[in-house]
């Protein structure tokens, strides 16, 4: 099959929609697929690309996704399409915010606001990063949001930028903003602003292009093979590394067999160790490496000269398997806590913030075990470095552990 062609009449544009269900993965097309279905079908309908990573139609009037052209038609021609598409009419008699032809190109972000059905807010708050050709890139700096075109555009006219606007320009007395208000207040700042899409400011330029924003985000829970700030051991401190415990202790992991063959001088039962008398100061500690930190930088993979160290093949799925509580999910809910306006008023307040806290040192720790069972890390230096992490993990763990219970003891006491 030939590859289709950009359409230039009604009878090319036809021709290219047939192709649209066996050529509905090559989102390379899809430019050429919203002009075909621009020419026929109009405005309101365009081409998006699915989580699957398959292109749809897109009707931004009845806000309806399709998967082939039989159901586009049957759509243009239902009674909810042409009720709605009469509503837009009625609405635009009254106050008319568009009377003059788009100066952008079709495939733009301004030229999507202007024709959008819900009208855009806070459009000076958003800037859009291109390198001159190709796709740009755009961001909100109002509410953190940043993505490419079709992404920042149902961000922009969603509910949480718009409210954020909202309040932003208006004292509000109540907290929540039912969808009546919400509309009431749009259209007040809209009759008021206007919707000037030039105000978006564009930076060009190959250099101030983000790109390390296009690259996916990896889980905090990888093992980073990059160069990354390693946490250094004074070599004065009078801790010294403890033996490593025996692998029986450690959790279940898929590897456990390959550590048991290289380290077999380990599998001897540790020596007992003599109690250690309280660190004073604050510098020599071992959890002062754990202090202002969240969470703590796992230390990098380096690969010696003469000896070339093997990675995990899937170092994401085996820190899954080994950690009960997901790390970047509570570094978000973390995040959500220390940003919002609560205070910590009630015991059961604090009951959770140490919870949270008691997870994410179980997290970390559980990833301390994974990295030390991890057969790769074959340097001495860095097996120690990573057992002393461990220790101190181990201690904070407790001291949470033993805090909740304390706590909970005594105002079950208090209570009876």
């Amino acid at each position: 099959m030939s590859p289709p062609k950009m359409p230039h009449n009604e009878r090319m544009a036809n021709e290219t929609l047939r192709n649209f269900s066996s050529l509905a993965y090559s989102i390379k097309y899809k430019n050429i697929f919203e002009e075909a279905v621009y020419i026929v079908y109009g405005t309101v309908f365009t081409v998006k690309i699915g989580l699957s990573k398959r292109m749809m139609f897109h009707c931004e009037l009845c806000n309806k996704d399709m998967n082939n052209i039989d159901s586009l038609e049957n759509h243009s021609r239902s009674g909810t399409h042409q009720k709605n598409k009469d509503k837009e009419a009625r609405e635009n008699q009254g106050f008319k915010y568009h009377l003059e032809p788009s100066n952008f190109h079709r495939h733009s972000l301004q030229y999507k606001l202007e024709r959008s059905i819900l009208k855009p807010v806070g459009l000076q708050m958003v800037e859009e990063y291109t390198q001159g050709e190709g796709s740009s890139y755009y961001k909100c700096n109002l509410c953190g949001a940043h993505g490419k075109l079709d992404h920042i555009y149902y961000h922009i006219i969603g509910t949480k930028h718009t409210e954020k606007y909202i309040r932003s320009s208006y004292k509000l007395e109540g907290t929540v903003l039912t969808a009546r208000e919400r509309d009431h207040l749009r259209e007040q700042l809209v009759q008021t602003e206007g919707i000037d899409v030039s105000v978006i400011r564009i930076i060009v330029g190959h250099d101030l292009y983000p790109k390390k924003w296009k690259a996916e985000c990896r889980s905090l829970t990888k093992i980073n093979t990059t160069e990354e700030p390693t946490i250094d051991v004074k070599e004065e401190s009078r801790y010294s590394p403890p033996p490593s415990p025996s692998p029986s202790n450690w959790w279940p992991s898929s590897n456990t067999n390959t550590i048991n063959n290289q380290r077999s001088p380990r599998l001897e039962s540790p020596q007992r160790k003599l109690k250690l008398p309280r660190c004073d100061s604050q510098e020599t500690s071992p959890s002062v490496h754990f202090r202002n930190t969240c969470p703590p930088p796992p230390p990098p993979i380096q690969c010696l000269s003469d000896q070339i160290v093997a990675t995990p093949n899937h170092p994401e799925i085996q820190d899954k398997a080994t950690q009960r509580f997901d790390l970047e999910e509570l570094m978000v809910q973390l995040n959500f806590i220390v940003k919002s306006d609560t205070e910590i008023r009630t015991s059961w307040d604090a009951k959770d913030v140490i919870d949270m806290i008691l997870k994410i040192s179980d997290a970390l720790h559980t990833l301390t075990k994974a990295q030390i069972s991890d057969p790769s890390y074959k340097d001495e230096h860095h097996f120690n470095k990573l057992t002393c992490q461990k220790k101190a993990l181990g201690k904070i763990l407790a001291h949470v552990k033993q805090r909740m219970e304390e706590s909970w003891r005594r105002h079950n006491m208090h209570s009876l």
